[in-house]
């Protein structure tokens, strides 16, 4: 094939997302059709008008002689309806599907390798080991009722493993290679324990009934353990027996408990279809987890490749211009960069995360231009990007950080939430430490766009201390401070206990602490009164629980950030319930109980958001009143909620004051209204 043939199918396929087969009738391949099968389906038709022109005239004559009436006719017509359908062409277009013959050429897929490997920078022998998975088949051959092969894909996030196999698809089922052009997926994260059997066998007969040749298995890190069991039994016998009765239903795979079955289904086979594996973890990582029993299974094992530096320089490139385009197309503007652009979106890429955060720092750029164009209303400009320890735009003469100019990065909300942090009473240890993350984040971005190593610190929390001292008012600002410096993709907080991690049965626990997981990822997993989880060492499922979340923020390390809450003392018992959950928390941050000047400072600020005033006399009296709450016992006072009280309570009173009172004013809360005696 020509280079200028082979750049004319890259230009079909890979130009845009969509990988369906290209509808031009002068590409696509000619289907050869049995004669035998043509005179069958000629045959079948007749039948079909024959008996349909006899039901007509039995209808009509029937009605003549009044053997039967309209409604009688159309009841029965529609009862036939719903047991047998339309019988009007139904056998031609189900009963009998349309063949298509498969090439053994293999310069398709070295054609594919090329092509790929323009488009998918750095990740030349990945590819080539995709390639020999998709040509072992036809080199070795495959025996009848076995699979085509067993791939396995790994490697961190960021680095084409999907892309390169949703092309590969595209391409060789438009080249008549194997069948169908999209990959037919299944993942593995969705069934968390046994009690979805039923859902991943329909899942897994689905699968073996699609047109396409190849099944993703996705999410392989995420497999339980349970069903990674069963898709090992599949690619060594090439299908899935199965240990209850099955029939269908509607194409649908059922489970027959005592029904009587005109046709079983047995087993589950994947005859000729080339069943894919793909992880977002490194192999080393992979057979740690799930041991060499389960990688070994595999012939073609295709690993990421990691990127050189000047690979990166050029994915940030295409990347960059790819937003020139862009804007220009779609803007009307104009957006010229220099080199300093280049080499710190080259800095983004990550291990973990390979090149994904370059794409979504351009796809920011254009973000902010578009923000730019909503709020200016600007019909055309010209920009000038460049990189000083932060990204600056220029235009007509004036210059605009990329924060200010896209309320998302941080600008706005960043101030807010510093403003918000400000005005908490106390605390001033653990703001000054919410500052300094902030610090380390931006010093290991500069030391990341200068070439120097970047060191990435445990940010998971321990807070102690006793209840009303701010820990989870502080877990509410810090999930969205640490999204708006960029360190957390989303920002929600998710507050939990024991009761929403700890389920009620045996392996209901494990699926549900990783569900509370899954919906803190990209934010911060606040679990109060932590301590809670372990009650001993013949508390299986609280031990389970932790287990289950020492994997999980190591699994998610990156994206996501765990706070545990509770009483100092029971904390730090807590801590060797697992032996490696201590070195996951080196942050311990211990909240102190407030003083009564600070609680004092708290019951004003608490009065005016009510929109009230506590009157200059109050002052002096709830300082002493605090202060010996606080000598008294701290533990049980509430701290910053006793605060609330005392002011909530002094409003009710205030009520029945201005009752007899009516002329007194309404904002005023006096000494009258408190009651600050304290109970022996």
């Amino acid at each position: 094939m020509s280079k200028r043939n082979m750049n004319s199918i890259y230009d079909d396929f890979f130009g845009s997302s969509n990988t369906e087969s290209p509808k031009d009738n002068n590409k696509t391949p000619k289907r050869d059709t049995n004669a035998s099968l043509d005179a069958f389906l000629k045959s079948s038709d007749d039948l079909l008008k024959s008996i349909e022109r006899k039901g007509k005239e039995l209808r009509e004559q029937s009605l003549k002689d009044g053997l039967i009436s309209d409604d009688e006719l159309a009841k029965m017509e529609a009862s036939i309806q719903k047991d047998f359908g339309n019988l009007k062409g139904e056998l031609k277009t189900d009963s009998v599907k349309e063949t298509k013959e498969l090439v053994t050429d293999l310069k398709v897929v070295k054609d594919l390798e090329e092509l790929l490997s323009k488009e998918l920078v750095g990740q030349k022998e990945f590819i080539k080991r995709l390639m020999i998975g998709f040509k072992r088949p036809n080199v070795s051959g495959v025996e009848k009722g076995k699979i085509a092969n067993a791939i396995l894909l790994c490697g961190n996030n960021g680095y084409g493993k999907h892309t390169a196999l949703s092309r590969a698809t595209s391409y060789l089922g438009y080249n008549s290679y194997v069948r169908g052009t999209k990959v037919h997926e299944i993942d593995l994260g969705a069934y968390d324990n046994k009690e979805q059997e039923s859902i991943f066998l329909q899942d897994m007969y689905m699968a073996s009934q699609a047109e396409s040749s190849i099944i993703l298995f996705d999410h392989v890190e995420l497999a339980s353990t349970y069903f990674l069991q069963s898709l090992c039994e599949v690619i060594k016998e090439s299908e899935l027996a199965l240990n209850k009765r099955y029939g269908l239903s509607k194409g649908q795979l059922v489970e027959a408990n005592n029904t009587l079955l005109t046709s079983a289904v047995k087993s589950i086979s994947f005859e000729n279809k080339y069943l894919v594996f793909l992880s977002e973890k490194p192999l080393s990582k992979l057979t740690d987890t799930f041991g060499t029993t389960f990688t070994s299974l595999f012939m073609d094992i295709c690993e990421s490749d990691e990127f050189s530096k000047e690979e990166l320089t050029e994915i940030s490139i295409r990347n960059i211009k790819e937003v020139t385009y862009k804007t220009q197309e779609k803007l009307k503007f104009t957006l010229n960069y220099d080199d300093s652009v280049v080499n710190y979106l080259s800095s983004l890429a990550t291990v973990s995360n390979g090149v994904i955060p370059i794409i979504d720092m351009c796809d920011k750029v254009y973000q902010a231009l578009t923000q730019y164009k909503l709020e200016e209303g600007v019909d055309e400009a010209t920009f000038s990007l460049r990189y000083d320890n932060e990204l600056l735009f220029t235009v007509e003469e004036k210059e605009f950080s990329l924060k200010s100019m896209f309320r998302q990065f941080g600008g706005k909300e960043l101030a807010s939430i510093k403003d918000e942090l400000d005005s908490i009473v106390g605390l001033d240890e653990i703001k000054e430490y919410l500052i300094s993350l902030e610090n380390d984040y931006k010093v290991q971005a500069l030391r990341k766009s200068q070439g120097y190593k970047t060191t990435t610190v445990s940010k998971h929390m321990i807070f102690t201390g006793n209840p009303g001292t701010g820990k989870t008012t502080i877990a509410r600002i810090l999930a969205r401070y640490l999204k708006s410096i960029g360190i957390l993709s989303s920002g929600q907080l998710v507050e939990v206990t024991r009761a929403d991690l700890v389920g009620r049965y045996v392996g209901h626990t494990a699926p549900l602490t990783n569900q509370v997981i899954k919906s803190a990822l990209g934010g911060v997993l606040f679990i109060d009164e932590a301590y809670s989880l372990y009650r001993g060492k013949d508390d299986n499922f609280g031990l389970e629980a932790i287990d289950t979340l020492v994997k999980g923020m190591e699994d998610n390390r990156e994206n996501l950030i765990v706070v545990l809450a509770g009483y100092s003392k029971e904390m730090s018992e807590f801590l060797t319930s697992n032996s490696g959950l201590k070195s996951r928390f080196p942050n311990v941050i211990e909240f102190p109980d407030y003083t009564g000047d600070e609680l004092t400072k708290i019951a004003n600020i608490q009065a005016k958001s009510k929109d009230y005033v506590i009157t200059e006399e109050c002052q002096q009296p709830l300082l002493e009143y605090f202060t010996r709450m606080q000598i008294r016992n701290s533990k049980e006072s509430g701290n910053g909620r006793l605060a609330r009280n005392v002011v909530e309570a002094a409003i009710l009173n205030q009520s029945k004051r201005l009752i007899a009172e009516p002329d007194s004013n309404m904002q005023e809360l006096t000494l009258r209204d408190f009651d600050l005696e304290i109970e022996e």
